[in-house]
């Protein structure tokens, strides 16, 4: 079966698993289009968010948020917490408009809860710790995604 589905993908360009090939009723150039546009606004959140740390003089490194010199709620700060994270999740998407499966839509929900448990929540801990009342009301001023 696997390798019927496989054969089907390589001469047909229709996603592994993907009973329906939705793609195949949109226009090509609009897809591409509309992929890049949105990969292209993803990679401007995260820069955007990476030149704001640099700016401020804090560490983008996510692996130690303990290493944060400054709180950022200016620019794409004052509207999602996490814009790099953000933008990870629009390039995943644009991904997802260009392979299209259905099995593929549960990536950005996978994305979303292990960044959201595993990564966002521990920086939330430790930056509450080093920024106390500051970093606090910045949480409900500001949403965790969008």
């Amino acid at each position: 079966m696997l390798a019927f589905c496989l054969l089907i993908e390589l001469c047909f360009h229709i996603p592994l698993f993907c009973p329906v090939n939705l793609t195949l009723f949109i226009p090509s150039v609009a897809l591409y289009t509309a992929s890049l546009s949105i990969v292209l606004v993803g990679a401007s959140v995260i820069l955007a968010g990476a030149y704001l740390f640099k700016k401020h003089q804090t560490t983008v490194n996510p692996m130690h948020p303990e290493r944060s010199s400054a709180l950022v709620q200016t620019g794409v700060y004052r509207f999602t917490r996490n814009p790099m994270y953000l933008g990870m999740l629009l390039i995943i998407l644009a991904y997802l408009l260009l392979r299209f499966s259905f099995v593929g839509l549960v990536l950005p929900i996978v994305f979303v809860f292990l960044m959201t448990h595993m990564q966002i929540k521990p920086e939330e801990e430790m930056l509450a710790k080093l920024f106390g009342d500051t970093y606090l009301q910045y949480l409900q001023r500001v949403r965790r995604w969008l």
